[in-house]
């Protein structure tokens, strides 16, 4: 139940990012938000490949929940600088 409740929020902060990419009028909020869903798209699957045993184990973090200092901070400047983008969008475009 768990993991259900995990990848339901995963999965709704990864859609809300898509959905800040398609607001945005300005080319560089754009690429930032498609570059901010990859990474972290990547990361996720990466990783719970990793724990289910389909994908060999490398040192990638689960983004927002492994241990990890400066992917935890990464992580959360880029959502950060997504929500200015978020919250400029209206004012600028």
């Amino acid at each position: 139940l768990g993991v259900l409740i995990f990848l339901g929020v995963f999965a709704f902060l990864l859609w809300r990012i898509l959905k800040i990419a398609s607001q945005t009028n300005d080319k560089f909020g754009f690429l930032f938000a498609c570059g901010v869903f990859c990474l972290i798209f990547a990361q996720g699957f990466i990783n719970i490949g990793m724990n289910l045993g389909l994908l060999p184990v490398t040192g990638i973090p689960l983004p927002l929940l492994s241990y990890g200092g400066s992917s935890f901070l990464a992580t959360m400047i880029m959502l950060g600088i997504l929500e200015n983008i978020c919250y400029n969008k209206t004012r600028y475009g």
